[in-house]
């Protein structure tokens, strides 16, 4: 048995074994005559009739006896979770603006104590300038003791610059008593004392 070298006829085989091919007479002719297509289509027939067919398999049957698709329904909340929601909102809003608005009062204090601060310094050294009772010191005198001749006579402003003054920085304390101090150096501009002559002892020692 010679082998057969006529590619188109041999790949046809199949489809003549299982009666499918659509010019079967060229086909049947050549394996006729050919020997080693006639073996070959002998085989394909046995197998073809070993095989076990397999059943067919029909999609629409399928898909209808598939359960259908459930439809999704929106929830609907009870009435109390949505006022709970909408009281939770409204708290958070009304604790959000009261915070808001305790920070700008907060602000607003600190600024105005910061400029009484600024200012109390200015207006207790005013008070001791213009104090009329206060004399000059002795000579030799230190800058403490001019001081305590400021607390001694002026008692208004020793009241004035005592209040408060645990309230000012070691820097504001140190520029207050410096400028007690220059005030304490002013000269005074008052006439000197003079006792009155009286005109019957000017005449006796005539």
């Amino acid at each position: 048995m010679t082998e057969c070298f006529n590619s188109e006829f041999k790949e046809q085989l199949p489809e003549l074994a299982a009666g499918t091919v659509e010019y079967p007479i060229p086909v049947e002719h050549h394996v006729a005559s050919c020997s080693h297509c006639t073996a070959e289509l002998e085989i394909l027939r046995v197998v073809r009739q070993a095989a076990i067919p397999v059943p067919s398999i029909h999609v629409s049957k399928i898909v209808r006896a598939l359960p259908p698709a459930p439809i999704p329904v929106r929830e609907e909340k009870p009435w109390y979770r949505r006022a709970s929601l909408q009281m939770a909102a409204a708290f958070l809003l009304v604790a959000g603006g009261l915070y808001s608005v305790r920070q700008a009062g907060d602000r607003m204090v600190a600024s105005s104590s910061d400029v009484s601060v600024a200012a109390a310094p200015a207006a207790q050294v005013a008070q001791v300038q213009s104090s009329p009772d206060q004399a000059p010191p002795p000579a030799g005198s230190t800058a403490a003791d001019s001081r305590a001749v400021v607390a001694q006579g002026a008692p208004r402003s020793d009241i004035a610059l005592v209040t408060g003054l645990d309230e000012f920085t070691t820097q504001e304390l140190s520029i207050l008593l410096q400028d007690v101090d220059a005030l304490a150096a002013v000269p005074v501009s008052e006439p000197d004392e003079f006792s009155p002559v009286n005109s019957n002892d000017v005449q006796g020692e005539g």
